[in-house]
């Protein structure tokens, strides 16, 4: 595997595919660390996400437009040592769309508002929390059938009110 030039960290893997091993080199310090594969995962989808970020920042069609704007800097902390020229804002800004979250926080609530009891336990325990409807159905000590209208009803009202 090649390991990224630009980045914090390295990513690698040794051994066979019955007896694979993960590690993870810390460009900084020099620690390497043997993980699992769920964070070697995870590592990897967090660096594609930020170089998908970092490609849309330093697309060459902004040069073009004259569009200086958007900064273009290297992924790597150890660059904003060495470049001054980086714009230091780029690493500290939160790049979370709080505003969407916000508004998406606040129709919810007002959907709940429109949701029986029932029905509002049942979205709550089956819909965000995961739980199978047998299983609510069988803690309550109610019909299947029962939950499963419940659930269709929400379904319906959320297509109305979305």
């Amino acid at each position: 595997m090649k390991t990224p030039k630009e980045f914090d960290y390295d990513l690698w893997t040794t051994g066979e595919e019955t007896s694979k091993q993960y590690w993870v080199r810390v460009k900084r310090t020099g620690d390497v660390s043997e993980v699992n594969a769920e964070i070697l995962r995870f590592l990897r989808n967090e660096e594609k996400k930020l170089r998908r970020e970092y490609a849309r920042y330093a697309s060459p069609n902004a040069e073009e437009s004259g569009d200086t704007s958007l900064p273009l800097c290297p992924l790597s902390l150890d660059a904003l040592l060495a470049d001054e020229e980086c714009d230091e804002a780029y690493w500290l800004t939160d790049r979370t769309d709080n505003e969407n979250n916000t508004i998406a926080k606040m129709l919810e609530a007002e959907f709940r508002g429109c949701l029986t009891a029932f029905q509002l336990d049942v979205y709550e325990k089956c819909v965000l929390g995961g739980a199978s409807l047998r299983a609510f159905s069988r803690e309550r000590c109610l019909n299947f059938k029962t939950v499963f209208e419940a659930r269709d009803a929400i379904q319906k009202k959320a297509k109305i009110f979305f």
